[in-house]
């Protein structure tokens, strides 16, 4: 009956099946349930991957078991069920880290305020993706990126596990499955918990999108290059001998300048009354620099002010910085003084057309001043795929006419009716269209879900057991 396998193997096998298959139902039940929350198939596209990236990890590991040899000593066997367990369990904990961030949408507190962000995403991703797609560009196929609050101060995009999730650092112990893990199209925006009770703080997902945008582009190395070249050529042309540690320098600022000037287009002047609020330091302070991936505050925020210019805001460009003047904060710096003086180079260049696609930012979001022309709280017109972040922006400046009211109980009231509002209309769907699945992102789900399954067999119990003290 048991065609010649010991029972307790056949036994062991079963409890493996019914783990896997629990773990199936589970997930059906999950996406049913999300499905059918997401009235507005806002999800569509990120749900279709998490399913086919799971299910297709799922299959391969039900292959995998069943291919056991059944006539292994039973101890041997054991052994093989238990790293089949573990494997079962690496899938829970990624589906666990997908769960989470799309089920905050149930809460009363930060459901609506991810309504609004899902709906601002939307606004600033599709019209760069419908644009490229009119084009004929080539890029990768991505699904939206799914916002989600953490308990952070900034906000950041993040794809999967770079840098790794803490849910999914157990499961990190070799540097395959890192590197397989780092090729998941689906990004996650964290933004900051104070946009629960001050949601114009969502203008920072221009910067969050344009990180995005940057990768479905393919342009992470094209747009360095050709940020260290010019910086390289410039310096050279002003005779400096530092010309090439200043270009690696810039080189390795390329992609938040790129998401810099991409909030600017995007989001207007808001994008950089939001940056200077996050970065606003003392003097001395200023040209610090605390990451080496961002410019010193002082040159990424003269360099956001010169765009502005460039764009043609007039006297709004420069009235977020709050009186700074670059040339004086960086008066005896001389390598901070190198940095300023090389900021229109790099303007040009970022407003120019971008190597490789052959279009400008301006193109892509179909940049207009009237865009940014929007009195809170009136909806502006036409109402279009644009009106989530035209609204955003101006719920920024909004926010900034209550910062001018001198009385603390009234400016306090103000603030409180002006994020309500901001709740209501940035979470309106002005564009009732279906966001639905992505061919080539769903067939790439597959492909990975059965890739991570194989990497998964390969790891014994030891390395699937690993904790975070690796890290």
């Amino acid at each position: 009956m048991g065609n010649g396998v010991p029972l307790a193997n056949r036994c062991r096998r079963e409890r493996v099946r019914e783990e896997l298959r629990a773990f199936g139902h589970g997930l059906d039940v999950w996406l049913k349930e999300r499905r059918d929350r997401d009235v507005g198939h806002h999800h569509g596209s990120q749900l279709d991957f998490v399913e086919g990236y799971l299910r297709s990890a799922r299959r391969n590991l039900d292959e995998q078991l069943e291919g056991l040899d059944g006539a292994l000593p039973e101890a041997r066997f054991h052994e093989e069920c238990l790293g089949m367990e573990l494997r079962a369990l690496c899938l829970r904990r990624m589906w666990r880290f997908f769960r989470e961030r799309f089920d905050q949408r149930d809460d009363a507190v930060m459901g609506p305020l991810l309504r609004a962000a899902d709906q601002v995403v939307w606004s600033t991703w599709q019209p760069v993706h419908e644009y490229v797609r009119l084009l004929g560009l080539p890029f990768q196929a991505m699904p939206v990126p799914l916002p989600f609050i953490d308990l952070e101060h900034s906000p950041a995009l993040t794809r999967t596990v770079e840098p790794v999730p803490r849910e999914l650092k157990r499961d990190a112990g070799k540097e395959l499955l890192l590197s397989h893990l780092k090729k998941l199209p689906v990004q996650v925006i964290h933004l900051p918990v104070m946009c629960l009770h001050s949601p114009w703080w969502l203008v920072f997902i221009g910067h969050e999108v344009g990180h995005q945008v940057q990768g479905f582009l393919g342009l992470e190395d094209a747009f360095a290059e050709s940020l260290c070249q010019t910086v390289r050529t410039e310096a050279q042309a002003r005779g400096s001998p530092d010309a090439l540690e200043d270009s690696l320098r810039w080189r390795g600022w390329a992609q938040e300048i790129f998401a810099d000037v991409f909030s600017l287009v995007s989001m207007g002047t808001a994008a950089l009354w939001a940056l200077t609020e996050f970065a606003w330091r003392p003097s001395e302070r200023m040209r610090e620099s605390y990451d080496r991936r961002y410019p010193p505050a002082v040159i990424r925020l003269e360099l956001m002010a010169q765009v502005a210019e460039a764009l043609g805001f007039g006297e709004e460009a420069r009235r977020p910085l709050r009186g700074m003047e670059a040339a004086r904060l960086v008066k005896g710096d001389p390598r901070a003084e190198r940095e300023l003086a090389l900021v229109p180079r790099v303007v040009g260049l970022a407003l120019g057309r971008l190597p490789g696609v052959d279009c400008s930012f301006a193109e892509m979001l179909d940049f207009r001043h009237a865009h940014f022309e929007v009195d809170w709280p009136h909806v502006p017109e036409p109402i279009n795929l644009l009106t989530s972040r035209r609204l955003a922006s101006a719920a920024l400046r909004g926010w900034l006419q209550t910062e001018r009211i001198e009385a603390d109980a009234r400016r306090e009231e103000a603030r409180r009716r002006l994020a309500e509002q901001a709740l209501e209309l940035l979470a309106a769907p002005y564009v009732l269209e279906l966001r639905g699945e992505d061919a080539e992102a769903t067939a790439s789900a597959g492909v990975l879900g059965k890739e991570l399954g194989a990497l998964l067999a390969g790891m014994g119990p030891e390395a699937l057991e690993m904790g975070e003290e690796a890290f």
